[in-house]
């Protein structure tokens, strides 16, 4: 029987406060809405980043969930690229009915004109794990660097949409790519915290919109049909080409080019990919960045000036094309860098097999081929390397009650690496090596959870310099990382939560040729641990008012592997002050508190502080 709510409900109920959670000390922002129990298990988790709103969707449902939309209008422009992993949902709108799987994606551009919806009604079906990332940007001027990265064309109306020129709704469905899924698990699945979260997922981000548009890109040319071209035709289809050679600074457009030749314009789009390859402005793009590396060789002109030479106003925009082109910046190549193109490939199988409800098995396994071609562009030298891996995984769970979880695993890794060695071997891939044990507890009928485990990681092939002579290298480098980690998690009264940490991490060099063995790795601390709590007020005049505060601490670390000099200990305090009332949500964070100093990394010799006492604000309301 089916679960029949309105939209308004539902979220009332959904985002009711004693459903969140703040998974990431750090980020306020970053807030887990738990799944309400009467309709099902799972969550939904909303993070802030730049210019982008991310949403993670991990929700099964107990029986058919129909949410009851009411009649309104579109007030708000909204951008959202859709990728859902498994599940099906589907609407029955008259404007635009639909219905969604896993394995799809999906581009949908909304725009504000006032125009009404009638009342619809959207289903979600009983006994589905409903997987999904969606990634809403906040405006459309994200989407307008990717225009100048694109070798292909995009559909028109895109296009039109991306420059400003259209505003009808766009709404595009298709297949997940291959090259999607990764990028998926990562944010699924993202390990870090803080400002490393919030860079880490929004590079995902734009990496799966790089992807979506990609394979718009596809089918918008494989949409083009073959023409049949005349001699005449494919001499002035050259001719065009000269054209656009030669006015490469400030290039005609499509239709004025076909005027200027006397040609039509669609037989030009079609005819130019027949007789070169590609699109006439891809071949105008290829053109381009093949005549700035060739300037950058040359080193007599600064970057800015080879960017405007070859028609580029914005030297930041003719950067991101010319690393996309080549895989180095234009300063790179204008210093003689390495140009290095690499192709890989990989193919990863994984299943879970339960031979009682108390004992899981997990196998899985990923074989990876990788291709490298290297350019040396001082030396006008090109190497090649290839090399293939397979990395299996295997994990056991083990429970002998209900509370107490018993786990093992056992996994590889590969990296691979580019460039020979002195006798012109290929280098083989860095291997690394990693076995876990462990407890897991769940207490307090499951409001408190907590993880013991105990590793060892050993990565192997490690690039070092050859000694007989330092321009060149060998694989004789290895490393090895054991500890122990303890992290405590969960709901102690009501309203009061905790968050805490423990880690002891012992990172030596084991064999190398440059550094001595037993040095510890940089930057890595032996003891770190930090304890986070909040409290929110459940009812009276303070519902919805809360605060939190917690202690972040690391011994000292080396600051490179020569373990030449130290970077010191701390313990920084931050706190936080935040409400939530039905749409509206406001906190204010005061990070290292008490402004104590002290440092986040190195490079060269030196240490990079970190912030000083930092207080930051957000306010945000819901629609």
């Amino acid at each position: 029987m089916a679960n029949i709510i309105s939209q308004a409900e539902y979220q009332e109920k959904l985002y009711n406060c004693n459903n969140t959670q703040y998974p990431d000390p750090l980020d306020s922002s970053d807030i887990i809405y738990s799944c309400p129990e009467q309709f099902g298990i799972g969550y939904e988790r909303w993070i802030e980043l730049r210019d982008i709103s991310l949403l993670i969707i991990n929700q099964e449902y107990h029986d058919d969930l129909q949410i009851e939309f009411e009649a309104g209008q579109y007030e708000y422009e909204g951008i959202e690229f859709g990728f859902n992993l498994s599940g099906s949902y589907s609407a029955n709108r008259l404007d635009y009915p639909y219905s969604k799987s896993g394995k799809e994606n999906f581009l949908q551009w909304d725009f504000p004109d006032g125009n009404k919806y009638d009342a619809f009604v959207e289903t979600w079906f009983i006994n589905e794990h409903f997987l999904k990332v969606d990634i809403h940007l906040k405006s459309s001027e994200l989407l307008n660097s990717f225009i100048h990265c694109l070798n292909q064309e995009l559909p028109p109306d895109l296009i039109n949409l991306i420059e400003g020129k259209g505003q009808e709704n766009y709404i595009e469905n298709n297949q997940l790519t291959s090259a999607m899924y990764l990028p998926l698990q990562k944010i699924i699945y993202c390990p870090f915290q803080g400002l490393t979260k919030q860079i880490y997922l929004e590079a995902k981000c734009l990496e799966l919109i790089a992807l979506k548009l990609e394979q718009l890109t596809k089918i918008e040319n494989t949409s083009i049909k073959s023409i049949t071209l005349k001699p005449k035709d494919i001499e002035k289809i050259r001719h065009a080409r000269h054209i656009l050679i030669s006015q490469q600074e400030n290039p005609p457009s499509l239709l004025n080019l076909a005027q200027k030749v006397g040609i039509n314009d669609n037989k030009l789009k079609i005819g130019f990919r027949e007789v070169f390859g590609t699109t006439v402005f891809g071949y105008l793009h290829n053109h381009r960045m093949e005549i700035a590396r060739q300037l950058l060789q040359d080193g007599k002109m600064r970057v800015a000036a080879v960017a405007n030479a070859v028609g580029y106003a914005n030297p930041g925009h003719f950067a991101a094309a010319f690393k996309r082109k080549f895989g180095v910046s234009p300063s790179e190549c204008k210093a003689g860098k390495k140009i290095e193109n690499d192709n890989s490939f990989g193919i990863y199988l994984q299943d879970q097999i339960s031979v009682f409800d108390n004992l899981k098995f997990l196998f899985g396994g990923r074989f990876d081929i990788y291709h490298s071609k290297a350019q040396d562009l001082l030396n006008s030298s090109t190497t090649f390397t290839d090399s293939d891996a397979f990395s299996p995984r295997v994990g056991v769970v083990y429970q002998p009650t209900k509370e107490i979880s018993l786990f093992a695993n056992y996994s590889r890794s590969f990296v691979p690496v580019s460039g020979i060695s002195k006798n012109g071997d290929a280098f083989e891939p860095t291997r690394g090596t990693g076995y876990e044990v462990g407890i897991k507890g769940d207490f307090l009928n499951n409001r408190l959870s907590s993880t013991l485990a105990f590793y060892t990681v050993n990565k192997t092939n490690i690039i070092t310099t050859d000694p007989s002579d330092p321009n060149f290298s060998i694989q004789v480098g290895e490393q090895r990382a054991r500890g122990i980690e303890l992290d405590i998690a969960g709901e102690i009264l009501p309203g009061w939560k905790v968050i805490g940490s423990y880690a002891y991490t012992d990172a030596q060099i084991t064999q190398d040729n440059t550094y001595p063995v037993g040095n510890t790795l940089a930057t890595t601390p032996l003891h770190t641990g930090s304890l986070w709590t909040t409290y929110t007020f459940q009812k009276g005049s303070l519902e919805g008012f809360g605060f939190g505060g917690g202690i972040f601490a690391a011994s000292r670390a080396y600051g490179d592997l020569d373990n030449s000099y130290t970077i010191p200990g701390f313990i920084r305090t931050d706190a936080a002050l935040f409400y939530k009332k039905d749409r509206l949500r406001a906190s204010i964070n005061f990070k290292n508190l008490f402004d104590v100093r002290y440092f986040e990394g190195t490079f060269i010799g030196s240490a990079n502080p970190a912030a000083p006492f930092t207080v930051q604000g957000t306010i945000s309301c819901e629609f």
